[in-house]
Order: structure tokens, then C-alpha cells, then sequence
């Protein structure tokens, strides 16, 4: 396993030396990194598919249930209508951040362990919160908007248990900035210059962040609640029903056999794989597992090959429909639809391809490189006939 992981520096640097150029590359004659070896790399560098990992404990199964239960609620909201904005925000939180403590751990040392004892009492302090939240909606709804001191000992609560959550799956640093804030609100009296201001109370603050549309359920809330849960399902769903193999098997009928074509593959590949994931890394690790073997086998050096994949790999989430997650903050702050945003990105982003994909091909014309030998590869008309029942049916769920 280690020899496999360290592939890119041990194999790679003998075939650099002598490239096989002007020479048909066969399939068979080039090692992939196994399915193994790419979960491995994948815990290593994407926290969310370190926290991902499957299990079969009976806090794997209940995530499973929840999870489960959270997206059918989602897609159900999303054609047939939310209920108010605050009751509809707080179903979802209460989905959420319990999944959250029972997935990423407060420890890196804890990473893949059952959850402990503070993070069942961090789950029940969410579930306490947001249960009060459901019960007494109308109340608060229609009420005073002032926090009584129960609903200011509650926001104190739920101010922690986000903070927590935020610190866990987008690090330290993000948790500092927020705190800082929270920090500057209550004692801006005490700021310096120009940055002072009367300061606001603590009374002030838990009515303002949790008893309305603008604090802990607020709008950024109600977006991953609606488009963004729905388009996060539509790409797991890509994902996990073997469209990551129908990609690279296109990528090669189409380019897979011209000039340095592993490494077109490598473009074409991470630009289709960025239509069903926003994120990098994985794109990186998915189509890159599959096509760097190929284009150092060509005689790309591996510097080169790492490159390629990396450039194409980060440009992914620039690709419409599943975008990365700024895309969908844009969409919030600036209240343009998103998908005005997806098509406002489709000229970029192709130009970025098309300039990644005439590099490539200059940089194999001058190194004189040759694609994949023919016999091995199926042509486009014949590839899309047999694939032509499960291309419809994600064409038709995307539509849908």
C-alpha cells in the first residue's frame, strides 16, 4: 500500500527518463492506482470523505436513516413548497447539526470512532434548541421579537454547538473569525477609533440571532435547505449509480486516441466530473486515479501529468449544474438566482478547458507523444448507443 501511494515518485521516474514516444500506448500496459489506494488518498486530503467513510456501527446506520430522511424531505419542500421560513430552516438544522457531532469529531484521534460523551450532550443541546424553536414558532413568530431569559440562556446554547460545528468541518480559523465577531457586537464600546459603537446587549443579540430569519436560521440556512440540498443529492445520486465510470469511458472514445490523448482524457474527464461534484479534491483523486498512470505512460513527465490533472481537477467546481459552495453564497448575498449564475460561468469555464486542452496538445506535438492504441478503444457512436438508456434517465432526473 505504501509502494502504491507513493506511485508519482517511485515508478514515474524511470518511465520519465525514457518515454515511449511515437509509440501507441495499450491499455493493459499501464497500472492504475486501486480503488483502495483512492479512498486512502481521499481520507488522507478531503476531510468530508475522511468523515464519509462507510461503516456499519449504529452510528453509521442512524446517519444513514437521518441522512436519508433529510434529503426526501428536501426534494418533497422543493416541488411541492416550504412551510414558513423560520419552522422550515429549523427542521433542517435539526437534521443537520446532530449529524454533524455524530460524524466529524471533536478530536482528529476520534476520526472514525463512536461519538463521546460531549458529543451527545452537544446533540442534545441542538435537539433542545431546536425542538424549543419548533414547539413555540407560532409564539415567537407572532410575539414581541424580545428573548425572555430562558430563550437567552438557549441562543448562549446554540451559539456554542454552532461554533463547534463550524470548527469541526471548516477548521479553527473559521470559528475564530466568527467569535471574533460575536466578541466585537457585545463589546464594540471598547473598540478603538472608528471601530467603536455603543455595543449591543446580550439580550439584543440572542433576539435578534435566534429569534429571527437573520441569525442561526437565517437566509444562508433556508439556501442550503432548498437548492443547494437538492443539487448535493442529484450528484451523490450521479456519483454513487457508476457515472464517474461513464465519464472516463466517454473522455476516451472521444480524445483517448490523438495526440497525447491521456492527457485530454485528463481534461475532458475532470470538466464532466465538475458537472456532478464541486469539489477538487475529489476530482482530483476520482479522475485522477485513472488518468496521470495513463499520460506518465505516454511519456509526460510526472510533474507535467500531476499538473494537467491538478488545473483541470480545481476548475470543476466552476462547472455548472454542481458548482462549489461559493457559487451558492454568491447566489445568497446577492440575491441573483443561481441559475443565472451557472450560466454567467459556462463561457469562462469552457474557455478555461479549451485553453487547458490546446496546452496539452501542444505541449504532446512538441514531446512528439501518441494517444492509446485504437483496438482498445470504443468508438463515441458505439459507446453512447450501449449507454444510451442510463445517459436518459440522469438527463431526465436533472430535468425533473
Amino acid at each position: 500500500m505504501e509502494q502504491q501511494l507513493k506511485y508519482a515518485d517511485s515508478k514515474g521516474k524511470e518511465e520519465d527518463k525514457q518515454p515511449n514516444r511515437n509509440q501507441s500506448i495499450s491499455m493493459a500496459s499501464v497500472e492504475e492506482v486501486d480503488e483502495e489506494t483512492q479512498k486512502k488518498l481521499l481520507n488522507k486530503y478531503d476531510k468530508e470523505a475522511a468523515a464519509e467513510k462507510e461503516g456499519s456501527d449504529w452510528r453509521d446506520k442512524l446517519v444513514g436513516v437521518l441522512g436519508a430522511v433529510m434529503s426526501l424531505y428536501i426534494v418533497i419542500t422543493s416541488g411541492f413548497g416550504t412551510p414558513e421560513a423560520t419552522l422550515h430552516r429549523t427542521i433542517f438544522m435539526t437534521f443537520c447539526l446532530p449529524m454533524t457531532f455524530m460524524v466529524y469529531p471533536m478530536f482528529k484521534k476520534n476520526a472514525g470512532k463512536l461519538p463521546k460523551w460531549y458529543d451527545i450532550v452537544l446533540i442534545a443541546a441542538t435537539l433542545t434548541v431546536c425542538g424549543y424553536m419548533l414547539v413555540n414558532n407560532d409564539r415567537i413568530r407572532l410575539g414581541s421579537g424580545i428573548a425572555n431569559g430562558l430563550e437567552q440562556v438557549l441562543f448562549a446554547v446554540m451559539a456554542v454547538c454552532v461554533l463547534e460545528g463550524v470548527r469541526r468541518v471548516a477548521g479553527a480559523g473559521m470559528a475564530v473569525i466568527i467569535s471574533t465577531f460575536f466578541l466585537y457586537a457585545y463589546f464594540g464600546q471598547h473598540a478603538p477609533g472608528a471601530l467603536a459603537h455603543p455595543g449591543v446587549s446580550f439580550r439584543r443579540l440572542a433576539s435578534y440571532l435566534l429569534m429571527t430569519n437573520e441569525g442561526f436560521f437565517g437566509t444562508t440556512v433556508g439556501t442550503v435547505a432548498g437548492m443547494v440540498g437538492l443539487f448535493i443529492t442529484f450528484a451523490t445520486f450521479m456519483e454513487k449509480s457508476g457515472v464517474g465510470n461513464f465519464i472516463n469511458n466517454f473522455a476516451l472514445s472521444i480524445a483517448g486516441s490523438s495526440a497525447g490523448g491521456p492527457a485530454k482524457v485528463s481534461v475532458v474527464t475532470s470538466a464532466l466530473f465538475g458537472t456532478i461534484s464541486g469539489n477538487a479534491v475529489s476530482n482530483v483523486i476520482t479522475t485522477g486515479a485513472f488518468t496521470i498512470p495513463l499520460m506518465k505512460k505516454t511519456g509526460y513527465e510526472s510533474e507535467f501529468a500531476g499538473a494537467v490533472e491538478a488545473v483541470a481537477s480545481t476548475a470543476g467546481q466552476l462547472m455548472p449544474p454542481i458548482m462549489g459552495a461559493s457559487a451558492f453564497i454568491m447566489a445568497d448575498i446577492t440575491g441573483i438566482p443561481y441559475t443565472n449564475i451557472c450560466m454567467a460561468a459556462v463561457i469562462p469555464v469552457l474557455m478555461y478547458y479549451i485553453g487547458c486542452f490546446t496546452m496539452v496538445h501542444l505541449r504532446a506535438r512538441k514531446l512528439g507523444l501518441s494517444g492509446l492504441t485504437k483496438e482498445e478503444l470504443q468508438s463515441l457512436a458505439i459507446f453512447l448507443k450501449q449507454k444510451a438508456i442510463s445517459l436518459s434517465h440522469s438527463c431526465l432526473l436533472l430535468r425533473c
